[in-house]
């Protein structure tokens, strides 16, 4: 009887030491990894690649000057935002319509989409239009449905529980505490939010970043711009699940990464960025897989591409030596380095201005898919989608 009651205690420690375990945070040595820089080919995370050539009309030319365009895949089409439009495609990059315009009416947006979700189920394009303080509903063949007020931006959405709107707000609040993160229905009921991680006595730069986003397991997964945490929203909780470690890097956190230049003598002005924001770890995109969580980041002015591997617990910088770019070397049909910009458990997607494609690549070199899609391109044309189905 003694013996079963110990082995029944141990039973319950076991289990409840692998419970919190499994929910404990993992530290990834993020700046330590990234001083280590390897090429791995694409061949290592792809079961395949695919270019795809976005068509070319004088009613699509897209903003290639934005920061990266915002590209997805959602029911049978293939969506592309540049800031001013959204436009559709089918699956092959054949171009269908334009969606949204500029205005202050219905179905209008006053100035720019920050951001642009997709409901599958539904059929629902949701677009922030972020002066306009509202997002617009459109279906998937283009027709306004409906809009409603928010906040902030709309940067993600996982059925049935609902869109994820970051705020920003509490970068203006004079003690930080406000709320960084609401999640609500698709007619802008709120049904949760989240408050920002105030840590008393911590300097918090000037920066205005958005919040990171990715869908992993049926989970949201979320990093706020101050914080080196990435959270797994779970109910009504943020849940800390990792940490990137910035090493001596995490001095530049605290400092200014611009700094406004005036030139009062001829009356312009600008932006400019200032050695902490030079060396500062600025994220841009996250992706996680069941091996790797791909992190995209910008440093010394530059973009860049760290890999962390679960298994392993390494960090290291993928790069193409030959072509003096980060990204992994596409050995299947010999195109540029593959940096994703946009993607999910199983499609990664990367977007090559037509311009650079030509200017890397020999056609006579090129295999499969690339070659047949830079049969006709012109240095003008749209971007080239670069797709890589995982293994």
């Amino acid at each position: 009887m003694r013996h079963c009651f110990f082995l029944h205690i141990s039973l319950i420690l076991f289990l409840l030491v692998n419970c919190l375990s499994s929910q404990a945070q993992t530290i990834i040595p993020f700046a330590k990894g990234v001083e280590t820089k390897q090429e791995i080919p694409l061949s290592r995370i792809a079961a395949s690649v695919k270019y795809i050539p976005l068509e070319t009309t004088p009613d699509n030319l897209l903003d290639q000057g934005a920061t990266h365009l915002k590209v997805a895949f959602a029911g049978k089409y293939l969506f592309v935002c540049d800031g001013h439009h959204i436009y559709q495609f089918t699956p092959e990059g054949k171009y269908i319509r334009k969606i949204g315009k500029r205005g202050q009416g219905p179905g209008e947006f006053q100035k720019h989409i920050l951001a642009v979700v997709y409901d599958e189920t539904k059929e629902h394009i949701i677009a922030t239009d972020y002066l306009g303080g509202k997002a617009i509903v459109f279906s998937f063949e283009g027709k306004y449905l409906y809009d409603f007020k928010i906040k902030g931006q709309i940067l993600a959405f996982l059925p049935p529980d609902g869109l994820y709107e970051y705020t920003g707000n509490y970068v203006f609040s004079k003690d930080r505490t406000g709320v960084d993160l609401i999640m609500m229905n698709d007619e802008g009921k709120k049904l949760k939010e989240f408050r920002f991680n105030y840590v008393e006595g911590k300097r918090y730069p000037s920066i205005f970043e958005d919040g990171l986003f990715y869908n992993y397991q049926g989970n949201v997964y979320y990093k706020n711009p101050f914080e080196n945490q990435i959270f797994r929203i779970e109910g009504k909780k943020k849940v800390p699940a990792y940490e990137l470690d910035l090493g001596t890097y995490a001095k530049y956190e605290k400092e200014d990464p611009s700094k406004i230049a005036l030139d009062k003598k001829n009356g312009v002005g600008g932006v400019l960025p200032t050695e902490a924001g030079k060396k500062r770890f600025t994220f841009t995109n996250l992706f996680e897989t069941d091996s790797y969580l791909y992190i995209r980041f910008y440093q010394q002015e530059e973009w860049r591409l760290g890999l962390y591997d679960k298994q392993a617990g390494k960090v290291l910088r993928v790069c193409s030596s030959k072509m003096g770019k980060d990204g992994f070397v596409d050995d299947l049909e010999g195109g540029t380095p593959f940096m994703p910009v946009r993607g999910n458990e199983k499609i990664l997607i990367n977007m090559i201005p037509a311009e650079y494609l030509l200017e890397k690549v020999n056609p006579s070199q090129a295999k499969g898919s690339l070659k047949k899609a830079m049969e006709n391109l012109l240095e003008d044309d749209n971007p080239v989608l670069q797709v890589v189905t995982l293994k």
